[in-house]
């Protein structure tokens, strides 16, 4: 494995040519916690993360976060989630046929699926009717910020990129992704250890909801709100980000679809948007953060 975020298993035994048998030249595959794009798209494959809620496995693509909510509600258990193993990963790959595949994971520091994906990688340097090149790519982002990340590989795939022309159009554009959000301060939340303890216990105590940005060098703390104004005041923060530059736009909420829609007219309004999206975290996100997130994703056009 590499020290940086790419590993790459190409087969060097001259085995297999390029392209042999398969069909599209490159294929992505991402898991479902990242906010991919809803489509059909050949080159696109996903991956479903899962929730287990007293015992009881629930993947994201059968249970939305809304539902998922209702569920834990009505628990007195406790609630976990599973990663992919390697072999759905591997499933994911079989299904698209590529002749070459880049799997996009979130940030290793908030998932272990890349790790997981990495081992399907090297499964699939020994298997002879598996893609001649399977590449994973941690990028160093989550949710809608590997969303954007993963809507630019696609468009760029979709052109018939070779594989090594998308994953260097994705690098270049990861240090340009900017994600914040605001949540409502939970023992889930506390007990994940993913952002500032000393944050999330001061907004507990002033009844506030701490927003906090994440980009590919660090995680911080932009404010503590009040929830009333924590749309404006993401707003605020990423139109400062952006100084002026046009961008794609993903807003994500979990059981705050009104503020996701104001946030998106004051985007609209104050911002150069290219594009403005609107999506609900999944489930398994849904069940460690419970409902009143709310967050912004941009990437800057020309990023890549």
């Amino acid at each position: 494995m590499t020290n940086g975020p790419l590993e790459r298993h190409d087969d060097s035994t001259g085995s297999k040519e390029p392209g042999t048998g398969r069909g599209r030249v490159t294929g992505l595959v991402v898991t479902s916690d990242c906010c991919p794009p809803e489509t059909d798209a050949a080159e696109l494959a996903i991956v479903s993360m899962v929730t287990v809620i007293d015992g009881v496995p629930y993947h994201d693509s059968e249970l939305s976060a809304a539902r998922c909510l209702e569920i834990v509600g009505q628990s007195s258990g406790p609630v976990t989630t599973s990663l992919p193993s390697p072999g759905e990963f591997i499933e994911a790959i079989r299904r698209l046929d590529a002749q070459d595949v880049l799997v996009l994971t979130a940030t290793r520091r908030f998932s272990g699926s890349y790790s997981s994906a990495c081992l399907a990688a090297r499964i699939c340097a020994e298997e002879s009717d598996l893609p001649v090149s399977v590449r994973v790519l941690d990028t160093q982002s989550a949710v809608a910020g590997t969303g954007l990340l993963v809507r630019l590989a696609l468009q760029t795939a979709a052109d018939g990129a070779r594989i090594e022309a998308v994953e260097r159009r994705v690098r270049r554009a990861m240090p340009q992704v900017w994600l914040a959000g605001a949540l409502h301060v939970r023992d889930s939340i506390h007990r994940s250890q993913r952002l500032p303890a000393f944050a999330l216990k001061m907004a507990a105590s002033i009844d506030r909801l701490p927003a906090f940005a994440l980009t590919s060098k660090r995680i911080s703390l932009l404010g503590v709100p009040k929830k009333s104004e924590a749309v404006s005041f993401l707003a605020e923060c990423t139109a400062k980000r952006l100084s002026g530059q046009p961008a794609s736009i993903l807003i994500f909420h979990v059981g705050e679809l009104e503020s996701a829609q104001q946030l998106a007219g004051c985007v609209d309004s104050n911002l150069k948007a290219t594009a403005i999206e609107i999506a609900s975290l999944s489930s398994t996100v849904a069940s460690q953060t419970g409902p009143g997130v709310i967050g912004i994703a941009a990437l800057p056009a020309g990023s890549a």
